[in-house]
């Protein structure tokens, strides 16, 4: 079992580690891009699933180190929610893209469809090697969507 934490944690530093830091590209415009999407899935498995997937922090999880307290300054950070009806999260994630981890920051609005949710996935980037940014949309769909339906 130590071993299987020290491969994870590992792997966590070093996921961290090889990600584009979006602060190097301060002459760069940052570009904004969303897609929209539903899924047949409640919203609150969705929401536990997606807060999971791209590391989203209420509140209260939020208020626990000074390091993501600082987000709370910057407005980096956002996170409403109604249980069983909506939710809007943002905060500053990386993902992976063409092989490459990219920092950015990133928001997701879930809403109550009935036995749907309705997800509106939205980033803002300014890495230049990212043209495409419909082509990233999709991706971070994608991803979004295999977290949501992935077998736990």
């Amino acid at each position: 079992m130590g071993k299987f934490i020290t491969s994870l944690l590992l792997c966590i530093f070093s996921f961290n580690t090889w990600a584009i830091d979006e602060d190097k590209f301060t002459g760069s415009p940052t570009r904004e891009g969303s897609i929209k999407f539903t899924v047949k899935r409640d919203i609150d498995t969705t929401y536990i699933r997606v807060k999971k997937e791209f590391g989203f922090k209420d509140n209260k999880e939020l208020s626990t180190s000074s390091k993501d307290r600082a987000l709370l300054k910057n407005g980096s950070y956002n996170y409403t929610a109604t249980p069983g009806v909506s939710y809007k999260m943002r905060i500053r994630s990386p993902h992976l893209y063409k092989k490459v981890v990219r920092d950015h920051y990133i928001q997701a609005m879930l809403v109550k469809n009935g036995k749907k949710t309705d997800i509106t996935m939205k980033f803002w980037i300014k890495d230049p090697k990212v043209k495409k940014v419909k082509k990233y949309a999709y991706s971070i769909r994608k991803r979004t969507r295999k977290a949501i339906f992935s077998k736990k």
